[in-house]
């Protein structure tokens, strides 16, 4: 083991030194190798001590270039610098030149922005001047027509307002009344003489009053000045009715009926005539004028505003007329569409407290003033009577209404009958047809207020007229009906009789009156203008439909008023008995007893001072010398010198006069005495 152990370390000493001697002969041979690379490490050292050196001298030679080069590019830097002083010169003019463009083109932005907005400005204001120029040629044609309208009334209504004289009865009583409240100042109590009028409101007596204190006086006794709130009414009334039509049917037509009604024969003879009846009808249409605009337009409160303050003074002209028409109007078609909402804005509390605040206060100060006796007797002795049976001689069977319109609403009737084909038509429509909502309307202010006044007793011709401005627009649509060739052939032929009727009726009954009261002249005046208004009427009915038909419809009925009313009837004198008193006793012999003439012509035209009282009074009070005027019948002149017993020589007869009064249709031969001693007999 010993050997062993030996003989192993022999080997492994031998092995250990065959590696030593294995490493020894490589470091032998990386010696040679390393001994040649030091002898090549020398080589190429010296090669690079040789390059080096050229290295160097190339290296001075590139020093002395980089100085020169270093020369050259301080000088170059300094021309650089210049240069770039200069070009930040230039930047910064560059600079402020781009900063001048940026601020031209924001100015030139803002400049075409501004002159974007006056394009836009000036194409709004073109729009606007295009837009106001059609409103304002529309709005000038609309002031026209309005204007042609009035004219139309004025040129109706104006015949006749200065040269008739004061009319029996009631204009009479009403301009009596009027100039009392001048006389007095009591504007409050109505009065004719010394008696109560306890019939109707006060407002037409306040408007004739303020009439005559600014055109007149009461002294002047000048009629015409009491008329003029009639004439001024009726052009209210032809314009509210024009307006009104321009809400319901085609304007055409509103044209047409307005012009109609605004010459009619009743309204141009109540436009001269100083009573309510025109005001009234003015007043009324205004109310219908004011649902019209209501109901078709949408307008609200302010239209309801001007709704009740109309109503309110319809009532304060003539009590419940203006109410009989328009609260049966809005019932009808509440009824007929089953609709009330339109009307809503009606009961605004304000505009029944405004018609309140108009009509209360002079109703509370009559009662107190009359002892409350106004209201009992106006309802219970003038207005109960009327509606139960027919008082003072106007009672009348219906269609007394009817037949009177044929005749009243002329130059209207030439349309009226056509008229009715698209009131037909509305009827049979449904309720809820907007096409025929405008007729629907007219015949609910039409028809239940003119039914009312046919079924009630009393009668006179006047009363149905706040229901014919719907009348006449129903014959503008009438016109239209025949101008379209719609109408049936004979709506034609009907309309074209009534109108021949009633003209050649008009013409008939003022050559009656002139041969019947007039004088040679008269009598021929009234022939002349009697065939020019049956020329003209032939002409409305033979003349194709067209505008030339309407204007000869109306110029006849024009013609008819200004040769009938203006002419003719003021020459008729002895249908003018008062007027031949007029200047004939000195103011200080009131006051004239009279009784057989008590006309209010006669206590209008002077002053107020007579004394109307029984024949057996009145020769009493002669013979006691109370009076030393009197108007007498004739045969009573023996009579009054009787009673004047010892002072029957100081009677003297100072006019004559004779007449008919056509009141009660008396027939009359009157003197006029004075009774002064101091004068020589006749």
């Amino acid at each position: 083991a010993t050997v062993k152990a030996l003989a192993e370390g022999i080997a492994a000493a031998a092995e250990a030194t065959l590696e030593k001697r294995a490493t020894a002969a490589s470091h032998a041979k990386a010696t040679a190798r390393v001994s040649k690379a030091i002898e090549e490490a020398s080589a190429e050292r010296a090669q690079l001590t040789e390059d080096v050196k050229a290295t160097k001298e190339a290296f001075a030679t590139l020093e002395d270039e980089a100085m020169s080069v270093m020369e050259t590019q301080k000088t170059t830097q300094l021309a650089v610098d210049e240069k770039a002083g200069a070009l930040a010169n230039v930047a910064a003019a560059r600079d402020a030149a781009s900063a001048a463009v940026a601020a031209a083109r924001d100015v030139e932005v803002e400049i075409e922005a501004k002159l974007d907005d006056l394009s836009a400005l000036a194409a709004e204001e073109t729009a606007k001047a295009t837009h106001w120029t059609a409103e304002l040629e529309k709005l000038t044609k609309e002031q026209k027509k309005q204007l042609e309208e009035m004219k139309s009334a004025l040129l109706a209504g104006a015949a006749g307002v200065f040269t008739l004289p004061p009319l029996d009865r009631d204009e009479s009583r009403y301009a009596q009344a009027s100039a009392q409240m001048l006389e007095t100042g009591n504007f409050i109590e109505i009065r004719f003489q010394d008696a109560p009028r306890h019939k109707k409101p006060a407002v037409i007596h306040w408007l004739q009053a303020a009439s005559v204190a600014v055109f007149s006086s009461e002294e002047a006794r000048q009629i015409w000045a009491y008329r003029i709130p009639s004439l001024f009414g009726a052009m209210l009334a032809a314009l509210a009715a024009w307006m009104a039509g321009l809400r319901l049917i085609d304007p055409r037509a509103a044209f047409i009926g307005a012009a109609c009604f605004a010459v009619c024969i009743l309204l141009g003879v109540e436009a001269a005539i100083a009573k309510t009846d025109a005001v009234l009808v003015a007043f009324t249409t205004l109310s219908m004028l004011a649902l019209a605009h209501l109901k078709f337009r949408g307008s609200g409160r302010w239209t309801a505003i001007g709704f009740w303050s109309a109503f309110a003074a319809g009532i304060m002209i003539k009590g419940p007329v203006t109410p009989l028409v328009v609260i049966p109007a809005l019932l009808a078609l509440f009824l007929w569409e089953r609709k009330a909402a339109w009307a809503k804005p009606l009961a605004w509390w304000p505009g029944p407290l405004l018609a309140v605040a108009i009509a209360l206060p002079w109703y509370v100060a009559i009662e107190i003033a009359t002892g409350f006796e106004f209201i009992k007797q106006a309802v219970g002795e003038d207005l109960q009577p009327k509606v139960i049976g027919g008082v003072e001689s106007h009672g009348a069977p219906p269609g007394y209404h009817t037949a009177f319109a044929i005749l009243q609403l002329w130059p209207a009737t030439l349309f009226l009958i056509p008229g009715f084909i698209p009131a037909w038509r509305a009827l049979r429509a449904r309720r809820d047809d907007a096409d025929w909502a405008g007729v629907r309307f007219l015949l609910a202010w039409a028809i239940p207020a003119f039914l009312i006044y046919e079924l009630t007793p009393t009668k006179l011709s006047h009363y149905t007229m706040p229901v014919y401005p719907a009348f006449a627009l129903l014959a503008g649509l009438g016109a239209l009906e025949l101008w379209k060739r719609a109408a049936p052939l004979w709506s034609r032929i009907a309309s074209n009789i009534l109108f021949g009727f009633a003209g050649l009726t008009g013409a008939a009954l003022m050559v009656y009156l002139a041969m019947t009261y007039g004088d040679g002249a008269t009598q021929l005046t009234a022939w002349v203008a009697g065939g020019v208004i049956a020329a003209l009427s032939a002409a409305a009915i033979f003349t194709p439909t067209g505008w030339a038909r309407i204007m000869l419809a109306l110029l006849a009925a024009l013609s008819w008023h200004w040769s009938a009313r203006a002419l003719v009837a003021p020459a008729l004198d002895p249908l003018f008995t008062a007027r031949d008193f007029t200047g004939v006793f000195a103011p200080d012999e009131r006051p004239i007893g009279s009784y057989a003439f008590t006309e209010p012509s006669l206590v209008f035209l002077l002053d107020g001072g007579i004394a109307i009282e029984p024949r057996d009074q009145i020769m009493q009070r002669a013979a006691n010398g109370e009076l030393s005027a009197f108007i007498i019948p004739r045969a009573d002149w023996d009579a009054l010198r009787a009673a004047l017993a010892d002072r029957a020589s100081c009677a003297h007869i100072i006019k004559e006069a004779d007449g008919l009064n056509y009141s009660n249709g008396d027939e009359l031969d009157l003197l006029a005495v004075r009774v002064n001693c101091e004068e020589a007999t006749p």
